[in-house]
């Protein structure tokens, strides 16, 4: 008996079945990796914009290396260079501020964080547009300003509550002396002045008329002159 002719790409349809039972039936192919999705812009634009923030404030800490630019206008005369941050606080009307020790010697409390920047910070900033330089540099100088103008107005207004306590101070010490005064009668009584009255001096007789026996006439006339001479006004008279 002949043989049936075999069919035309039997044999491949014969493989592909084979292969296809021995996947179906295997261990599991895995799984084709998916890609991540996309973030969405606002979520990616903030963590760039958290990341930012977070380098920007890793060098204001204890021991970073920082550079402080100069301040030096009227009233003011701080050349600044580059130190290492010794200490970080708050204060209440500067901000945060640092104390610095410079590497060529001496230090400095309390620089406000506006005028320090890391190294190489201050060379970026030379490099601005002049006008805007500028520009920034008279908004530090005016805040300056209204800083030292508060604190001269603070300073005022405490010398007079001062001036005005020790005024009333007075007031309340005079109004206690006063209470323990006399009446203005007594006071005035002990003020008025009286006359001193003269104290006439015995007469002297002359030792002629004693002798002679006219010791009588010889009194009289010396009372009767003593009486007609006016009387010396006081010395408390003459003082008045």
């Amino acid at each position: 008996k002949p043989k049936p002719k075999p069919k035309p790409n039997a044999g491949l349809r014969e493989k592909h079945l084979k292969s296809a039972y021995r996947g179906a039936t295997g261990p599991a192919a895995p799984p084709t990796p998916a890609e991540p999705p996309a973030p969405a812009p606002l979520a990616a634009a903030a963590d760039i914009v958290e990341a930012a923030a977070g380098e920007a404030e890793a060098w204001w800490r204890k021991g970073a290396v920082v550079e402080v630019q100069s301040r030096t206008w009227p009233g003011i005369n701080k050349p600044g260079g580059v130190g290492r941050i010794t200490k970080v606080s708050f204060d209440l009307e500067e901000g945060p501020v640092c104390s610095v020790r410079y590497v060529l010697g001496g230090s400095e409390k309390d620089v406000p964080k506006r005028f320090v920047a890391p190294p190489g910070e201050s060379n970026k900033r030379e490099q601005k547009a002049p006008k805007q330089l500028a520009d920034e540099q008279a908004e530090e100088r005016s805040a300056e300003n209204e800083r030292a103008a508060s604190r001269r107005e603070q300073q005022r207004r405490r010398r007079e509550a001062e001036r005005e306590q020790e005024q009333q101070r007075r007031v309340a010490g005079n109004a206690a002396r006063c209470l323990h005064r006399k009446s203005p009668s007594v006071e005035a009584a002990a003020l008025r002045v009286e006359p001193a009255v003269a104290a006439v001096a015995p007469a002297v007789p002359q030792l002629s008329n004693v002798l002679g026996g006219n010791w009588t006439a010889t009194a009289n006339a010396a009372a009767a002159a003593a009486a007609a001479k006016p009387a010396e006004p006081s010395r408390q008279a003459r003082r008045a």
